[in-house]
């Protein structure tokens, strides 16, 4: 469980996590941004909760840094991937319900 106390300091520090959606190009206006920016906040907070007692603040920004970073990737890529399967559904949809070719008598 994440403490208030990493909450707090995963707040206080949000520009990492602008930077982190930053470097993944994602603007401000995507429609996932907010999102994005919340699971960062969150993966942050992790981060700082596992290893405050192991190493120093800088190199948990790093990793931190990091860690949002390829999360944020794969979180796009996933719905990338949803969005390309859910198009292909629906061609096969149209394809199957068009008996005969546009244009054939």
């Amino acid at each position: 469980m994440i403490s208030q106390n990493s909450f707090r300091k995963a707040w206080e520090n949000r520009k990492l996590v602008g930077g982190a959606l930053k470097a993944a190009h994602v603007r401000p206006d995507y429609h996932l941004y907010e999102d994005l920016f919340q699971e960062g906040l969150i993966v942050y907070a992790e981060m700082l909760e596992e290893l405050t007692t192991n190493k120093a603040r800088t190199e948990i920004d790093k990793l931190s840094f990091k860690k949002v970073l390829w999360r944020t990737l794969n979180r796009l890529k996933r719905e990338q991937n949803s969005v390309c399967v859910n198009a292909a559904q629906i061609w096969m949809k149209l394809t199957t319900l068009v008996k005969k070719p546009i244009g054939t008598t």
